[in-house]
């Protein structure tokens, strides 16, 4: 209890308001260890996988992105892949080469 009322207090602004972007950051950090804490129970308890395993799908030399650029090159110069060129779900995970670069600002639309 003590420290739900310690973090009511942080989240309210010096004039009564909840800060909308202290919740916002809460609530990412929640949804992350949420989905972090599902991922690591399912990739350890249905596909029994070490911890070792689950870092090199992120870290090393056969990561999930390098996996997916070597299918991607499959993809692109070998026949019996041709048939995925036009897969939905590859085209959308897949990152495309962008020709105009992108700006970012910091401006705030108004």
């Amino acid at each position: 209890m003590k420290m739900c009322i310690s973090i009511c207090r942080t989240l309210v602004g010096k004039n009564g308001t909840i800060s909308t972007d202290l919740l916002q950051l809460i609530s990412r950090h929640m949804q992350t260890k949420i989905k972090s804490k599902y991922f690591l129970d399912y990739a350890r308890n249905y596909l029994q996988m070490s911890d070792e395993d689950i870092t090199g799908l992120f870290v090393g030399d056969f990561t999930i992105a390098k996996r997916l650029n070597n299918l991607k090159y499959a993809i692109q110069h070998f026949e019996q892949y041709n048939r995925l060129a036009n897969n939905r779900l590859l085209n959308q995970i897949m990152p495309v080469n962008q020709s105009e670069p992108i700006t970012v600002t910091d401006e705030k639309k108004k």
